[in-house]
């Protein structure tokens, strides 16, 4: 999709909240809420599809009573969650192909007392794999061989020399950090590399985190935002907020700015670009939960303490853990931690 297009999708969709919003008496459309009931943890969740979710859970209410650890597909059209397998630890998955962590017992040796371990492949298909290293760090020892946690493949670049580069999906190249020449006042600079298309671009973003970068199907771009994203700063137009960036394939960068809300001053560091917008994780005490700025103000989509939020490939629906209460946490309080979603699309639709 070219900006000129995505901008036009992004004004219809306001327009649509915006005609949604005179409608309903000038208060946001309500999104629904799906709970599966299902246990879960923080990280490792991905879409399968736009309306099946694989996520690292357990069976039980605390994860230190858990009776079985794995990978759970929920599918979201009939709230049914199912056992996938054993496994968890960064889960990737990107068009059919699935990366995780996983654990068979294996164990280490004196002559090589470190090991990494995991399956990978096409989804349903994937192997396991495991290597031994003589000292720590495994892969991430070799700053030339890094995986992208866009495509889920290990790519390798052997003229970088820094440990501070991002791989993107194989033939987009990766995004570097590039410290300036000794002795200069400069700040580091973030270029957008790839040797397949010939592009180098340098990105108005800085200090980059590996959940920092989403590939965003349904813009066919890459949405970026620095880190930390704590306080405001000028956008490009002069409004204060947080300066995001869409990069294309092709080197076209495109400014989102988000504006400001009760997540400035306390950890309002995860963002996630949907259809409508960025939704913002909050964790500002008495305001946590899922915001999403919009034409009527910075909406609360749900209070309590959402996970990391992750959108489905049409970035209609986001699926995140969550719970409403810390005590939740605590072992001798019932309840638990599950996987929720919110259709932005369905709007007031649903209710």
């Amino acid at each position: 999709m070219t900006g000129h297009r995505r901008r036009t999708a992004v004004l219809a969709a306001s327009a649509l909240l915006l005609a949604i919003w005179l409608i309903t008496g000038c208060s946001g459309p309500d999104y629904p809420v799906l709970d599966s009931g299902h246990a879960a943890f923080e990280d490792d969740i991905v879409w399968l599809d736009n309306h099946r979710v694989l996520f690292a859970g357990f069976e039980g209410e605390k994860p230190t009573t858990a009776k079985r650890k794995g990978l759970y597909i929920w599918d979201t059209r009939t709230n049914q969650v199912t056992w996938y397998g054993k496994g968890g630890g960064h889960l990737c998955y990107y068009e059919g192909y699935v990366y995780y962590g996983y654990y068979n017992g294996a164990q280490t040796t004196k002559e090589y007392p470190y090991l990494d371990s995991w399956k990978e492949g096409p989804f349903g298909k994937e192997e396991y794999h495991i290597h031994r290293y003589k000292s720590g760090g495994g892969i991430s020892r070799n700053h030339a061989l890094k995986r992208s946690h866009v495509d889920c493949r290990l790519q390798r670049h052997e003229e970088l020399r820094t440990a501070y580069w991002f791989p993107l999906r194989g033939a987009d190249g990766y995004l570097v950090e590039e410290e300036p020449p000794k002795g200069s006042k400069q700040r580091a600079v973030t270029m957008y590399v790839s040797p397949s298309r010939g592009v180098r671009q340098a990105l108005p973003v800085g200090g980059l985190v590996r959940r920092h970068i989403q590939w965003a199907p349904f813009h066919a771009a890459y949405f970026i935002y620095p880190a930390p994203v704590h306080g405001t700063v000028p956008c490009s137009d002069g409004t204060e907020g947080w300066n995001g960036v869409w990069l294309y394939p092709d080197g076209h960068i495109e400014r989102e700015c988000i504006p400001p809300g009760p997540w400035v001053n306390l950890g309002g560091s995860d963002l996630e670009a949907t259809v409508l917008g960025v939704v913002v994780r909050s964790l500002s005490k008495d305001r946590e939960g899922l915001y999403l700025p919009s034409v009527y103000g910075n909406e609360r989509l749900i209070k309590g303490m959402a996970g990391y939020p992750v959108a489905s490939p049409d970035g209609c629906r986001i699926a995140f853990a969550h719970f409403y209460d810390y005590d939740i946490l605590r072992p001798d309080v019932p309840g638990t931690r599950t996987i929720k979603m919110i259709d932005l699309c369905a709007g007031a639709k649903a209710q």
